[in-house]
């Protein structure tokens, strides 16, 4: 079952068995951010890493529209997902005030990033071996 997450009173699940249209709109979302070719520096602490990546993020492109492709809302069946409904889940996160509920948008924002960092680092480690193949 996928984990839902409130943010403001609203529920939020992760993108799970979304569509070909979510998957491209996300692949966007993450080069705009420049996210697609991050790497840790030599001597840079997990946390280093996290906030200087989610300047980048924030610097490059629209962090909240990535998120918004991110989450959908709960009772949102993945197939029903458009570009709209990442709009509206940006401009929702967008207007928030809340310190908890901010707390939660950056900590989804910066679970997002390293999930890309971590697959990052498992293509540069199979990539070499499938260049030397060819």
């Amino acid at each position: 079952m996928n984990q839902t997450i409130t943010i403001a009173g609203r529920e939020f699940k992760g993108a799970k068995n979304s569509t070909m249209e979510h998957d491209v709109f996300v692949q966007g979302q993450i080069a705009r951010a420049d996210l697609d070719r991050i790497e840790m520096f030599p001597n840079e602490s997990p946390e280093e890493f996290a906030r200087r990546i989610f300047r980048k993020a924030a610097v490059n492109a629209d962090v909240f529209l990535l998120l918004g492709g991110l989450l959908f809302p709960a009772a949102l069946e993945p197939a029903a997902w458009t570009p709209a409904v990442a709009e509206e889940t940006a401009n929702f996160l967008r207007k928030l005030t809340g310190e908890d509920d901010k707390k939660i948008v950056q900590g989804q924002i910066i679970g997002a990033i390293m999930v890309f960092f971590q697959r990052g680092l498992s293509y540069s480690v199979i990539s070499p071996r499938y260049l030397e193949k060819e």
